[in-house]
């Protein structure tokens, strides 16, 4: 028997940490479509489900980022007051030039551009645009080899304040030039980030449930900026399709999962029509999540974060006969 998900619709961030008291007139917001997907808190699921305590316990590894990770998701929303109505539109080709070098510059895993659909905003959430630039940042591979311990969980919650600080500055870049912007900063975001990713041509949604790419594989984290901007410039992107089969047949994830949290096949959501595929059982996979330090046993034995793209590329395409 397929084993059914709930979709518990009430799980959004504290409303301060919306865009939803900080909206003027004039602002014109697009709300998730109808059958959109529930989110799921990290302390909701751990308290219904896990340790509450345990996690408690870890407070001290990362308080100083997680406080970060909160004061920028808060200063991603109340910023929103800062924007041009009604903003510019349209970049011009200098322009386009100057934000490809501020990416350039910033140090991510790789950025790629696409549109919102209402589908993979959370149930209740809304934007101020449907034009996104999407950024993922690359996870120290060293320190994500140790999962789970807590020098793996420091460098989850650092690349959470870090992704806060560069989508804030990239915002700011938008309203100096008189664009509206809104950061979507990585922690208790109002999307889900991995299928907005996919969509973006960055990777592609795993059996582990997170985003794997041609940079780090699944051992990234992701974030954007949603943008008045209509024409924003394209990443360099590659053509990612190709890791799905490999991934469906590869199973590493679901054989390490310490508790067999991840499925061969798609589980069913319960009212969900609109989302992506899922392959993980959150229910379960909380239990031994806040018992420790975190998990993120998928990411550290992922082929495409131990081997690399590249040289897992190069076997398929040998095993196939195709030169690259």
């Amino acid at each position: 028997m397929t084993r059914l998900l709930k979709n518990y619709r009430g799980q959004r961030p504290p409303q301060i940490l919306t865009i939803e008291p900080w909206l003027r007139e004039g602002d014109n917001p697009i709300a998730a479509a109808p059958n959109a997907r529930g989110g799921r808190l990290v302390p909701w699921i751990v308290l219904r489900y896990g340790s509450i305590w345990s996690r408690l316990r870890h407070w001290g590894l990362i308080k100083n980022q997680l406080k970060g990770s909160l004061a920028e998701a808060l200063e991603s929303a109340k910023s929103i007051r800062q924007n041009t109505l009604p903003p510019r539109t349209i970049m011009n080709e200098a322009e386009k030039l100057e934000l490809v070098a501020l990416l350039s510059g910033l140090g991510f895993a790789g950025w790629g551009k696409t549109i919102v659909r209402p589908e993979i905003l959370f149930s209740r959430a809304r934007i101020l645009y449907s034009d996104a630039l999407v950024i993922t940042m690359e996870m120290d591979k060293s320190s994500m080899e140790t999962a789970h311990s807590g020098t793996a969980y420091q460098e989850i919650f650092r690349t959470y304040h870090e992704l806060g600080k560069v989508v804030n500055q990239l915002a700011g870049w938008f309203r100096e030039r008189g664009f509206g912007a809104q950061a979507g900063p990585a922690i208790g975001g109002d999307v889900n980030y991995v299928a907005l990713a996919q969509e973006a041509g960055l990777g592609f949604i795993g059996r582990n449930g997170l985003l794997i790419g041609p940079h780090a594989g699944p051992r990234i984290r992701l974030a954007a900026v949603f943008t008045s901007v209509q024409n924003l410039p394209a990443g360099d992107l590659q053509e990612t399709a190709w890791g799905r089969y490999f991934c469906k047949k590869c199973g590493a994830c679901i054989r390490a999962c310490p508790a067999a949290a991840i499925y061969q096949e798609a589980l069913p959501i319960e009212g969900d029509s609109a989302g992506n595929p899922v392959y993980i059982d959150h229910t379960r996979c909380v239990k031994p999540f806040s018992r420790q330090f975190g998990c993120s046993i998928c990411i550290k034995v992922c082929p495409f974060s131990q081997s690399g793209w590249e040289k897992i590329k190069m076997a398929k395409n040998k095993e196939q006969g195709v030169e690259r």
